[in-house]
């Protein structure tokens, strides 16, 4: 009997925390989707649109000029970036199933959406774009050589991410997900870079000998 009321007390106790976050994720959203009009409309239209390409053209960008020193960092530049797209869009949504914000009618009643309001079955969590615009931003922090850069990157990563709670159309726990995603990817990727370099080096110095 004890057992049974302490797994109804830990189920309670999980369902207002779930509440709590919901409210919280829910007046963030409500008050970020408030700072919308006139130039901030244009900036997040333009991120929420093009934004994620600035990454992959940045990294070409770097390669075509220094190829020697920058073609194995751009590819694995690209992968992480193409890999956020992937985890974030195409395994972990319908995973996780989360609709967005403007799926329900009490709450889009609320929102001052940006563009179109996407369909119902659309999904929400985590922000693809929010994972992409993290890779990229990672990758030419610790590879672009230069801190301006680094610090472009990292600045319109943040853009991009709150534009789309801005926009209306994603949880501001979508965004947080979708970045720690794309860190996670590009930490990944480029360890991933090193040991393949490794091994490729050692096994070309034990066909020499």
């Amino acid at each position: 009997m004890s057992a049974a009321f302490a797994d109804a007390s830990d189920g309670a106790a999980s369902a207002r925390l779930a509440a709590l976050g919901c409210a919280v994720d829910e007046r963030l959203l409500l008050s970020v989707n408030g700072l919308r009009g006139g130039w901030v409309d244009g900036l997040v239209t333009v991120l929420g649109e093009w934004g994620v390409y600035a990454f992959p053209a940045a990294m070409l960008a770097l390669a075509l000029a220094r190829p020697a020193a920058f073609a194995a960092m751009a590819r694995d530049g690209w992968l992480a970036w193409l890999l956020a797209f992937f985890v974030a869009e195409i395994v972990l949504k319908p995973l996780i199933g989360r609709p967005r914000p403007t799926a329900l009618p009490e709450l889009l009643a609320q929102l001052r959406v940006l563009g179109p309001v996407p369909p119902a079955r659309s999904l929400s969590m985590p922000s693809g774009s929010a994972a992409m615009a993290t890779a990229g931003a990672v990758w030419l922090w610790r590879h672009g050589r230069s801190r301006a850069l680094g610090w472009s990157a990292i600045a319109t990563a943040v853009a991009i991410s709150v534009g789309r709670v801005v926009a209306g159309l994603h949880w501001p726990s979508d965004v947080a997900v979708g970045g720690a995603l794309g860190l996670a990817l590009a930490l990944a990727v480029e360890r991933y870079g090193r040991w393949a370099s490794r091994w490729a080096a050692g096994a070309t110095r034990a066909l020499r000998m």
